[in-house]
C-alpha cells in the first residue's frame, strides 16, 4: 500500500507517471539545544500557588495567541510545593509550569514504564496509593531530563525520567492550553467568512512536488477544500495520487470497475441519486457509514459546455453550528444532545446504520464534529419530550445553512480535481440537463487521519512549522 511508504517515495511515485523527477531535496528540520550545567536538586519548599495561578491568568489575558516568544526548554529552577503533591518548573524564558505528582509519575519515560519503540504503557495504576507525593527532584542541563523521586513509589527505587522538551510541549497551564487550542483550531479560524476556492496547478508538481503536495493538503485542512487544475485523465493516476495522500476507503456502494472510486454519470440509477440529474440538497457523503470518505475527492473527467445547470455548492457546517450557537443557544444544545439515526438500508445490498447527534462538542466546549445527510432522511427515535425540540432545532440549523452569504458556489471544469473535508463541509448539486453532452466524475474517499499524518511528516521535511490541524472527526486533537 502506497500509504505505508516514505513520503519521498510517495512523491516520486506520483511524479513518475508523467516522467517527472525531483528537482530539489526536501529539507529536514532538526531542533535541539543542549546546555551543560551541573546537576541541581530540589527538596520540598513553600511556593505560593496562588501567585502562580494569578501570574498564569495575567499571562493568559495579555499574551497575543499565535505569537508567543521563542520557547526555551532549559530549566531555571524547580520548586516542590509544601504538601509535595505538585511542583513548579521555572523555565529559562520566564514561563512557569505547574505539574501534579500523579501526572508526572504516570508519564514517566524510563524503560520500565514506557517503551519508546512501540509506545507500550507498562504502568499498573492500581498498584499505587491514592495520593502520590514528591520527595525530591534533580536535573542536569546536559541531559535535558528532569528526575523525580516519589514517596512510596512502585517499585521503591524508581526514578521518573521526564525530558525537558516533552514537559514544555505538554505544559497544561491556561496559557499553553489556550494557545494549543487556537493553533489547532483551523476550522474556527478559517470559517468565519466564505473564501475563494484555493487553487493549485498540477503542472507545478514537476518543479516542486513536495511543495505542491503540501499546499494541496494545507488548503484542504485549513480552508476545508481545494481545487487542482490540469489534472490528467488517466484512471491509474487518480488512484496513485489519492494513495499518496492517504489510504483510499471502500465505497459503501461497492467496487466500481475493480477500483475504489465511483464513476459518477447520469445513468438514472434508482439506488444512487448522484447518478441522476436531479437537484441534490446539502449533504455529506456516506454519513451512515460513519468513517468512510472523511476527505472526498471529485475528479472531473468531462463536463461539456452544452450541459446546463449542475453547479456545485458547499457550506461550512462548523460555521453554521457557531452561528446557531450564537443566535439560538437552546437549539444548539438540542442538536448536541438529541441523536438521530443515519441509515442506508436497501434489501440484500446494504445495511448501514449509526445513531449520532448532528453536532458534537468536546471537553472545552468546542465543536468537533458536524453531521448532516440532507439527501437521506434522518430517522428520529428518542423520548417523546425531545421530538418537538429536535425538529425546531433542525429547522433553525437548516435555515442558517441555506443563507446565500455562507455558500461557496462553483462549476467544475474538465481536468479539475476538488478535494473536500467531508467531516466539515456539506455540498450540493443543482439539477442539470445534458443536452447531448456528458457530465462525468470520478469520486473516492480518503482516510483523513492518515492524510493528516502524511501532511505533518511532509511539513517536517520541508522545514514548515505547523500544528496538527483539527479535522472534524469528533476529536479536537
Amino acid at each position: 500500500m502506497l500509504a505505508n511508504k516514505t513520503l519521498s517515495t510517495l512523491i516520486r511515485n506520483v511524479c513518475i507517471r508523467r516522467n517527472f523527477c525531483l528537482s530539489q531535496k526536501i529539507l529536514r528540520g532538526n531542533i535541539g539545544v543542549k546546555c551543560g550545567v551541573s546537576a541541581q536538586q530540589s527538596k520540598p519548599t513553600h511556593t505560593n500557588k496562588e501567585r502562580f495561578l494569578q501570574t498564569s491568568a495575567k499571562s493568559l489575558k495579555s499574551e497575543r495567541l499565535g505569537s508567543m516568544p521563542q520557547i526555551k526548554t532549559e530549566i531555571s529552577n524547580v520548586q516542590v510545593l509544601l504538601d509535595k503533591t505538585e511542583l513548579v518548573i521555572e523555565w529559562m524564558d520566564g514561563h512557569e509550569s505547574l505539574f501534579q505528582a500523579s501526572w508526572l509519575r504516570f508519564h514517566c519515560f524510563c524503560p520500565s514504564c514506557y517503551s519508546s519503540a512501540d509506545g507500550l504503557y507498562k504502568i499498573d495504576i492500581e498498584r499505587f496509593k491514592k495520593n502520590l507525593t514528591i520527595s525530591s527532584t534533580s536535573w542536569n542541563q546536559s541531559e535535558q531530563v528532569l528526575k523525580v523521586h516519589f514517596d512510596n513509589d512502585v517499585p521503591s527505587n524508581h526514578v521518573a525520567l521526564l525530558p525537558y522538551d516533552w514537559l514544555r510541549e505538554n505544559c497544561y497551564c491556561d496559557v499553553c492550553l489556550k494557545k494549543k487550542l487556537s493553533d489547532r483550531d483551523v476550522i474556527t479560524r478559517n470559517s468565519q467568512t466564505p473564501k475563494k476556492m484555493p487553487v493549485v496547478d498540477y503542472d507545478e508538481i514537476k518543479d516542486n512536488p513536495g511543495q505542491f503536495l503540501f499546499d494541496f493538503m494545507h488548503h484542504t485542512f485549513e480552508v476545508g477544500y481545494c481545487k487542482i487544475l490540469n489534472f490528467p485523465k488517466e484512471d491509474e493516476l487518480f488512484m496513485e495520487f489519492a494513495e499518496s495522500l492517504g489510504p483510499v476507503e471502500s465505497n459503501p456502494f461497492g467496487y466500481y470497475n475493480g477500483t475504489f472510486f465511483d464513476d459518477v454519470k447520469n445513468t438514472g440509477a434508482v439506488d444512487n441519486a448522484g447518478h441522476t440529474n436531479v437537484d441534490l440538497p446539502f449533504h455529506q457523503d456516506y454519513r451512515y457509514a460513519d468513517t468512510c470518505g472523511q476527505t472526498i475527492m471529485f475528479n472531473c473527467v468531462r463536463f461539456d459546455d452544452c450541459v446546463t445547470g449542475g453547479e456545485s455548492l458547499m457550506v461550512d457546517l462548523f460555521q453554521v453550528a457557531e452561528i446557531l450557537r450564537d443566535e439560538s443557544p437552546e437549539d444548539f444544545k438540542v442538536l448536541t444532545k438529541v441523536p438521530v439515526i443515519y441509515e442506508n438500508v436497501n434489501g440484500n445490498k446494504r445495511h448501514f446504520q449509526i445513531q449520532k447527534t448532528h453536532i458534537e462538542v468536546d471537553y472545552n466546549g468546542k465543536v468537533t464534529s458536524c453531521l448532516w445527510s440532507g439527501d437521506l432522511r434522518p430517522r428520529l427515535q428518542v423520548r417523546q419530550s425531545d421530538v418537538t425540540r429536535y425538529y425546531k432545532a433542525h429547522k433553525k440549523f437548516s435555515e442558517i445553512m441555506k443563507r446565500e452569504e455562507l455558500h461557496i458556489r462553483f462549476r467544475h471544469v474538465t481536468g479539475s480535481l476538488v478535494a473536500m473535508n467531508n467531516r466539515r463541509m456539506a455540498h450540493k448539486r443543482t439539477q442539470f440537463e445534458s443536452n447531448g453532452g456528458v457530465r462525468h466524475f470520478q469520486q473516492l474517499g480518503l482516510h483523513t487521519a492518515f492524510m493528516r499524518n502524511n501532511y505533518m511528516l511532509l511539513a517536517k521535511k520541508l522545514g514548515r512549522v505547523v500544528s496538527p490541524p483539527m479535522t472534524g472527526n469528533g476529536s479536537f486533537f
